[in-house]
């Protein structure tokens, strides 16, 4: 006898992994970030003195004091301000369910992260799309926008003076800046403004789950807090002393600001080395760790790389077509020569 079945919003959700997406024997990895972790992060860890109070007692439900305080000097808040997740997915979660209704309208980025869609849908929400690159849509009372800049797949920065103001919330998903690099347009500067971004992925710790949301919108933070406890409570308190330690290290803006020039090299070499070839071309990147790649001519660019031997992620994640595939260029060097000679030549 079956059992009662699963609800309709979950049985529609679409997941992806890595390992969807199998590399095989002698082809180039560039799926995902695969540079080491930050110096300064082996050396916090390696002298954290963790103790077993901090895992057997829940958290404030809006984060450690010191850690909101850090954040919100970065993106020019106080700390009451800032909301400390368990990653930057519950923190674009608490984002939709909180600035929308069942039934409202969330207009995001296609090609996009494939949780815009996915989060929405769960929250009940309607999903309109505008294409990157291109205008950022206007919004108004009872929509939602999403922006995500650097964007993610094609690298495509967006400025505050490219998007029209409205009567809606705008969510601005930074994930994919350099932390510590305050230039970057993510910075709230209306109350209709939320940013969401994993902390942990900036600091080149993704395995530790801490992501952040931030608005100057007291009533949303409130907001949040109420159904973050219901979720999630707490972050957790051992991943948030790991993040605090990282974010406040007297080296870690200078290693931060070499890792982002290593990166913004590499994806320089890589689109470089697409304009030298006749069968690919990509998106003009300005920032980021990614670049999205098609074929001349309407052909297949996935075919072709994984022919070569590189292996991305394909564009059917990101909402887009199955021929175009985003590559991840903060990999190591060897790995960016080998790709940027393999690209040349097709």
């Amino acid at each position: 006898m079956s059992g009662p079945a699963v609800s309709d919003r979950c049985r529609s959700v679409v997941t992806w992994t890595y390992d969807s997406f199998p590399v095989p024997d002698g082809s180039l990895d560039l799926r995902g970030d695969n540079s080491p972790p930050l110096e300064t992060a082996r050396l916090v860890l390696a002298g954290l003195n963790a103790t077993a109070e901090q895992a057997a007692f829940y958290g404030p439900v809006a984060g450690e004091q010191p850690l909101r305080e850090a954040v919100g000097r970065m993106l020019g808040l106080s700390a009451a301000q800032v909301v400390i997740t368990a990653g930057g997915s519950e923190a674009l979660h608490l984002a939709l369910l909180c600035a929308a209704d069942p039934g409202d309208t969330v207009i995001a980025p296609r090609p996009g992260f494939p949780g815009f869609d996915q989060l929405a849908v769960l929250a009940g929400l309607h999903v309109d799309h505008y294409d990157v690159p291109g205008p950022i849509p206007g919004v108004g009372h009872g929509q939602v926008r999403v922006i995500c800049s650097p964007h993610n797949p094609t690298g495509v920065l967006v400025g505050r003076q490219d998007v029209r103001p409205g009567g809606g919330w705008t969510i601005w998903d930074v994930s994919h800046s350099a932390p510590l690099i305050t230039s970057h347009p993510g910075a709230p500067a209306t109350e209709r403004d939320i940013v969401v971004f994993s902390l942990s992925k900036l600091l080149r710790l993704p395995g530790i789950r801490i992501g952040c949301l931030a608005s100057p919108s007291a009533a949303l933070i409130k907001a949040v807090e109420a159904v973050k406890t219901h979720m999630s409570m707490s972050a957790s308190q051992l991943s948030q002393q790991v993040a605090l330690g990282v974010l406040t290290s007297p080296t870690i803006q200078a290693e931060l600001g070499a890792r982002k020039h290593q990166v913004d090299s590499h994806r320089l070499r890589l689109q470089t080395a697409v304009s030298r070839s006749t069968a690919l071309r990509c998106v003009e990147a300005d920032a980021g760790t990614h670049l999205l790649i098609s074929a001349e001519r309407e052909a297949d660019a996935g075919a072709t790389l994984r022919a070569a031997g590189i292996i991305g992620l394909p564009g059917v994640v990101f909402g887009t077509d199955q021929s175009t595939v985003r590559l991840c260029t903060a990999q190591p060097a060897v790995v960016i020569d080998a790709a940027a000679h393999i690209l040349e030549q097709q």
